[in-house]
């Protein structure tokens, strides 16, 4: 199989990305006195610094790899590539990525894969959470059973999970909590549009025209919430140290992206 996913019928695809963003998104939030062209300027000229600033953190965990360029989808014929969360012929294309702030993409990750019901998350991943950090030698095999006995793993034990050094021993982190930087390369591809969730009505507006679209496919509007006090009700179970070394792990997706440090959950 390919390394790159590709789709032919871009009306179809477009729409459908952008209304999972829309229904997946925790905490939009607008910002209309910026022009949405200078933000585009700004988040690619943090891109560019970060990316040199890190460049010798960054690039040695990049292999060139099929596994690694997974995530990537292209479309040939309109010259579009879209990371989901290098060639030559990329200069040519149209390439794209929508970003999230990181705490809050985990969150999201731990409310849908392990507080609803997802059998193969938990035989894959929740099963060990369960028996490294809530002490069962013999875990549930299923969810429900593991729900019903009240041992489902916690957000503290899914946190715990990220910082633990044998977690990336038997393979990468799955595509849910990989950090974004690893999952597209940002450092390697040079992004012509990089939207934010928390920005998202407008971002899509914008790309909308960029790929000349504008007139046939239109988006929802969003509605404006907060995030601080979402992050730290559900931080507040996980210790200080724990805390600042996830932000540790994460940090280059704060620091290339221009997520602000969470500082009201790290420094105190």
């Amino acid at each position: 199989m390919s390394r790159y996913k590709s789709f032919s019928f871009l009306m179809v695809f477009v729409p459908v990305f952008l209304l999972v963003l829309y229904f997946n998104n925790i905490d939009p939030e607008k910002n209309t006195e910026k022009n949405v062209t200078l933000r585009q300027a700004q988040r690619k000229e943090l891109r560019r610094k970060m990316c040199e600033l890190g460049k010798e953190t960054l690039y040695g965990k990049i292999l060139t790899t099929g596994k690694n360029f997974e995530n990537f989808i292209v479309d040939d014929s309109r010259k579009i590539l879209y990371c989901y969360v290098p060639k030559i012929r990329l200069r040519t294309y149209t390439k794209f990525l929508f970003v999230r702030d990181p705490f809050v993409r985990l969150i999201s990750a731990f409310r849908q894969k392990f507080q609803s019901i997802d059998e193969p998350f938990y035989s894959n991943y929740g099963k060990t959470m369960v028996r490294l950090y809530r002490n069962q030698s013999d875990p549930p095999k299923t969810q429900r059973e593991v729900i019903a006995l009240g041992l489902q793993p916690t957000f503290y034990n899914f946190v715990q999970y990220l910082l633990d050094p044998r977690t990336e021993r038997y393979g990468p982190f799955n595509e849910h909590w990989r950090q974004m930087h690893r999952l597209c390369h940002p450092c390697m591809l040079e992004y012509d549009f990089i939207g934010h969730q928390e920005t998202l009505e407008e971002d899509a507006g914008e790309l909308l025209k960029m790929l000349e679209v504008e007139n046939k496919i239109h988006f929802p509007p969003t509605k404006n919430a907060t995030t601080s006090d979402f992050i730290k009700e559900w931080f507040k179970t996980v210790p200080l140290e724990d805390r600042r070394m996830l932000y540790n792990l994460y940090k280059w997706d704060f620091k290339i992206f221009g997520f602000k440090r969470p500082d009201e959950i790290l420094d105190s």
